[in-house]
């Protein structure tokens, strides 16, 4: 007797998005724009595959953490200049 079992796997892409964006905190836009784009292939792989992969919600997080840091090294380099 045997079952057959879908096992889904890591969309890597999703993986490597989230990883960036967790060291887009320390790092700001050096790891902020390869996550955003990381992420943005994640999803639209996972939205398009036919097997079931996994990480839709790393690859959100990377897009989130990447924006968030991208604006916030975007306001800091405005107020910068700003002040000089």
């Amino acid at each position: 007797m045997s079952t057959s079992h879908i096992h889904s796997i890591w969309c890597r892409e999703a993986v490597v998005a989230g990883v960036l964006g967790v060291l887009s905190i320390p790092c700001g836009l050096f790891t902020g724009i390869p996550a955003v784009l990381f992420g943005h292939i994640a999803v639209s792989k996972i939205d398009a595959s036919t097997a079931p992969l996994k990480g839709k919600g790393l690859a959100y997080m990377g897009l989130t953490l990447g924006y968030l840091m991208i604006g916030l090294s975007a306001l800091f380099v405005v107020f910068w200049l700003s002040g000089r």
